[in-house]
């Protein structure tokens, strides 16, 4: 069950976008915390580079969860993605910006 969800995300230009995300979950009477971070990079032709992809854990499920999380998060380190290769109905994109607004609460 998952207990609390935090999830920032910040963009430093408007190709690129970085996540922060820390879920807290228990399963019966143990609960954990996994923190997993990465980036992702847009190019001139629509690829998108993941990178700096990380995670931890704390607590015994968290951690035992964390050591999962980051072998198969290590596949995707440095991968790029062609983001063109993806239907975007009939229309065709040539450019994509990131942008982030403040959320309201």
């Amino acid at each position: 069950t998952i207990q609390d969800l935090q999830i920032d995300l910040t963009s430093e230009t408007d190709r690129s976008l970085a996540a922060d995300v820390k879920v807290k979950a228990k399963k019966l009477m143990m609960s954990g915390t996994v923190h997993v971070t990465g980036k992702l990079d847009l190019d001139d032709d629509l690829n998108a580079t993941l990178s700096d992809l990380t995670c931890t854990g704390e607590g015994m499920i968290g951690t035992m969860a964390a050591t999962f999380l980051q072998s198969q998060l290590k596949k995707y380190n440095g991968k790029q993605f062609p983001l063109m290769a993806f239907s975007l109905g009939d229309g065709l994109r040539r450019s994509l910006d990131v942008r982030l607004a403040e959320a309201s609460r």
